[in-house]
C-alpha cells in the first residue's frame, strides 16, 4: 500500500520533498537542551550532542527512509507523561499538568522539517 498521495498537477513553487544533509541533523542536535533527559528510546540528548559527528549519517539515512516511506518508528511516537502540581490542593487532578519526555531524536527531525518547511515558506511567500 502506498503512502503517498499524488497530486493532478504540480507548481514549480510546490514543496513536494524536504532535501537535508547531516550538516542539518548536526545542527539540530546543536539546539537540543545537553541536560534534557531521555525518552522512551533512552537515548538522553548529551549522548546525541556528544556523539553528532558519528550519528548525524545515521540519523540522516533513517529520517530520509521515514520521510520516503511515510513511517516514523515505533519508538519515536512514545512518550513518558508526568503529572507536574501547579499549586493548590494535592488532592485535586485539576492542580496537575501533564508534561510529556519524547525521543531526543524525534527532536531533531522535528527540527530539520520545521525549518526545511520555514524556508520553503518564507522563499516562496506571495
Amino acid at each position: 500500500m502506498e503512502n503517498s498521495i499524488q497530486f493532478e498537477e504540480n507548481n514549480e513553487d510546490d514543496l513536494t520533498d524536504i532535501v537535508f544533509d547531516k550538516k542539518n541533523i548536526e545542527d539540530a542536535i546543536d539546539e537540543l537542551n545537553e541536560n534534557s533527559s531521555a525518552g522512551p528510546d533512552g537515548l538522553p540528548s548529551i549522548f546525541l550532542k556528544k556523539t553528532k559527528k558519528s550519528i548525524s549519517k545515521p540519523l540522516a539515512m533513517l529520517l530520509r527512509k521515514s520521510i520516503d516511506e511515510g513511517n516514523i518508528p515505533e519508538i519515536f511516537k512514545l512518550a513518558y507523561i508526568t503529572p507536574i502540581h501547579k499549586g493548590g490542593s494535592r488532592q485535586k487532578p485539576e492542580q496537575y499538568r501533564p508534561v510529556s519526555l519524547t525521543s531526543q531524536i524525534m527532536k531533531v527531525f522535528k527540527r530539520v522539517i520545521k525549518q526545511k518547511i520555514m524556508k520553503h515558506l518564507i522563499l516562496n511567500h506571495k
